[in-house]
């Protein structure tokens, strides 16, 4: 697989790299509040640089893989990082799929970044990763992400009771998917 990277109007998309660990951890911490509520439980050490640089090895080991597509956004003005985009448990064969997750800087949100990047940067995903299927799922109360998904044309398939442990409790998930037109085996 190719390099990833993107231009977008407002922003540049790239394959993470470990020279990006210093602003990835920024990010993190700056956003720690903001996305609480749409993450895991978070340990102390998840907020620390090293915890950085030992998550980007991880996910590059995946993506050397063929398991993950580990992106971040950065802002074309400041080159901060404003965004992730996380492409997750590919799976091959007859499924060919895989999950989509992301998240935008507070200071970002409501301004169309989210939208501006995963419109260019999912038929990049589709065409370079082979996809068939892409899937994002988020929490009924997150108003946010069901719009951006549906103004990206994901298409609701249902619910998935008590589906993952966010914010330190179960949570309902909406299930969404959107079908790549042009796949070929």
């Amino acid at each position: 697989m190719k390099k990833f990277h993107l231009v977008t109007e407002r922003s540049q998309v790239v394959l993470l790299q470990p020279g990006l660990a210093p602003f990835l951890t920024d990010y993190i911490i700056r956003n720690r509040d903001h996305l609480g509520p749409w993450e895991p439980p978070r340990r102390e050490e998840y907020f620390t640089l090293k915890n950085t640089q030992q998550t980007i090895a991880a996910k590059l080991k995946l993506y050397d893989q063929d398991l993950a597509l580990p992106l971040v956004a950065l802002d074309r003005s400041s080159q901060k990082v404003i965004a992730t985009v996380n492409v997750s448990n590919i799976v091959r064969g007859i499924f060919q799929a895989a999950h989509l997750g992301y998240g935008v800087d507070e200071k970002y949100q409501g301004q169309g970044f989210m939208t501006e990047i995963l419109s260019a940067a999912i038929p990049e995903i589709f065409t370079q990763l082979k996809l068939h299927r892409l899937m994002a799922n988020y929490i009924p109360t997150n108003q946010r992400s069901g719009a951006l998904l549906q103004r990206l044309g994901f298409d609701k398939e249902g619910i998935a009771k008590d589906y993952l442990f966010i914010n330190d409790q179960w949570h309902n998930h909406i299930l969404t998917a959107k079908i790549n037109p042009d796949f070929h085996f």
